[in-house]
């Protein structure tokens, strides 16, 4: 029987992370057989991305500044990944090169979230998706991306605010396979809880005058020939906080 556990010792930054760590996700590619494992560490915030060819042996690894959480195959060449990015604090999803895969998340040399010993692959793009305004204003916890299939592409769907165990608020972005943003809007969950922070007096606009009413705003796409760039999804209307 075959077997495979997340050893590694990798350093971000300054600080070395050594474990232990915890599984969060692992697919199979119908063509290659090769099996994509994702792993947090289980204290702090580095996750690993492996690829292993069908003898269980280690292809590649991807380092990530952030919980990877979901994984998804696209096409024997092309991997997507959804968690969160400690480096620009926001759900994050992004789309993996099999074929140069060796290497890590977006940051810079001189940050607390760079990898040197990492190998110089980068992410096809990458998607950071902003806390939205009723993750800020009750104090939640990371607005984690969830990865959802459908016959059109992926929805990618934020965790805004935790209601109950069982009951989320959030934020869905719908992409194409490539990972091009195609749509965004809140759930309707969003705008109930928007009401009653609303009546509490901790949000002092209406949903009408709501900077956010027709979605989030922006997204912040990386990619490896421009860098960092914002995609405005809609105008901020005149309101009054």
């Amino acid at each position: 029987m075959r077997s495979f556990q997340f050893d590694d010792r990798i350093t971000f930054g300054g600080a070395e992370y050594a474990g232990p760590w915890a599984i969060t996700d692992f697919r199979v590619d119908a063509v290659t057989r090769r099996i994509a494992l994702a792993a947090h560490h289980g204290t702090w915030w580095p996750s690993l991305i492996t690829l292993l060819d069908e003898r269980f042996q280690r292809r590649a690894t991807f380092a990530h500044a952030g919980w990877l959480e979901f994984l998804h195959w696209v096409s024997p060449d092309r991997l997507v990944a959804a968690g969160f990015s400690q480096a620009q604090d926001g759900g994050a999803v992004l789309l993996l090169d099999t074929q140069a895969f060796d290497g890590q998340s977006p940051a810079d040399p001189d940050s607390e979230f760079y990898c040197r010993e990492c190998g110089a692959g980068r992410a096809v793009r990458y998607v950071v998706m902003p806390r939205s305004e009723l993750n800020r204003v009750t104090g939640s916890r990371f607005n984690r991306a969830r990865l959802e299939m459908n016959e059109q592409g992926l929805t990618v769907r934020t965790i805004e605010m935790q209601v109950s165990d069982d009951e989320a608020v959030d934020a869905l972005y719908e992409f194409s396979p490539d990972l091009r943003l195609q749509r965004a809007s809140f759930s309707s969950r969003y705008w109930e809880q928007h009401r009653a922070l609303e009546m509490q007096g901790r949000i002092r606009h209406t949903r009408e005058s709501c900077p956010d009413r027709d979605g989030p705003r922006e997204v912040h796409v990386w990619e490896p020939q421009t860098g960092w760039t914002t995609v405005t999804l809609h105008a901020e209307p005149n309101s009054t906080r």
